[in-house]
């Protein structure tokens, strides 16, 4: 059978150990083995020269790379060392069992989170914020002593209630005039407010555009019935709804009257002496453009 003589062929580069330069003691794979390449077990010696090769790499490789147990030791020091976040990540790891797909549903459902942009459209716009600005609060007051009356009568005893007093008002645009109407600039509002009749049996409260026309809310009904025999009868007509103008208009508040039966048909003052009489107040708010 013929033979092959293994250092004649050209050996792969990346075994630089098989080279007929490397040392002369390592062609050896057993101690009676030639030397001298006329004799010499080739495959054999190469396969030593490879063993011895490879022992010194593996041996440098080990003096650089870190064991198991190390590198467990970095990575608990490098926690013990790591900021509150890190922790709560990893417990939050733990709860999820360190299962991937679940980790991977978590962060996948947190970057589907809403921006701050989006966040903040969920909300009113903060110039409309409900209990620190957009305010306008007027009431009826008289001095102490002097009865409620209403502006005048209209047809088929519907009186204009009079609001002759602003309280606070942080809407641009926003007025009351001599007349008793106020005047509101375009955008989205929430009224409410509360009429008084005495004596005047069924009644009702509204709030009227004076500038176009027609009604825009409603309060409720009531009944203040009066016996013919000087009694008292009172009760409250209340508005407490939104409506929405697209222009400043003027408003005001009408009163429809079955009947009223002396002259304290809008309420009477009363104690203690030295407080203002109010008879009816109106909180606007603006909510919206």
């Amino acid at each position: 059978m013929a033979t092959t003589n293994t250092e004649s062929m050209a050996m792969p580069e990346y075994f630089p150990q098989d080279n007929s330069s490397y040392p002369a003691q390592v062609r050896k794979l057993t101690v009676n083995d030639d030397v001298n390449d006329v004799n010499a077990n080739d495959a054999a010696q190469a396969l030593a020269k490879r063993t011895d090769f490879l022992k010194a790499l593996v041996e440098t490789l080990q003096g650089d790379t870190y064991t198991k147990a190390e590198v467990d030791q970095l990575v608990n020091n490098l926690i013990d060392d790591a900021p509150d976040a890190l922790n709560t990540l990893n417990e939050l790891a733990a709860a999820l069992n360190d299962n991937d797909s679940e980790i991977a549903a978590l962060l996948a459902a947190i970057d589907q989170r809403l921006t701050q942009v989006q966040a903040d459209a969920l909300y009113l716009p903060k110039t409309y914020q409900p209990f620190l600005g957009n305010l306008f609060h007027i009431q009826y007051v008289e001095p102490n002593g002097v009865n409620g009356t209403s502006v005048g009568t209209g047809t088929a005893n519907i009186y204009q209630l009079k609001l002759n007093n602003v309280v606070s008002n942080t809407i641009a645009g926003a007025s009351l005039d001599a007349s008793y109407n106020f005047t509101l600039p375009a955008g989205t509002y929430h009224f409410y407010g509360r009429f008084i009749a005495s004596h005047s049996n069924v009644f009702r409260a509204y709030l009227d555009n004076n500038t176009d026309g027609g009604n825009l809310l409603y309060g409720t009904n009531e009944n203040g019935t009066d016996s013919g025999t000087g009694d008292t009868a009172q009760t409250t007509s209340v508005i407490d709804d939104e409506f929405t103008i697209t222009g400043t208009k003027s408003l005001r508040v009408l009163m429809y009257v079955s009947n009223v039966t002396n002259l304290f048909g809008f309420s009477s003052s009363s104690e203690p002496a030295n407080s203002p009489a109010i008879y009816h107040y109106v909180k606007i708010r603006r909510i919206g453009d």
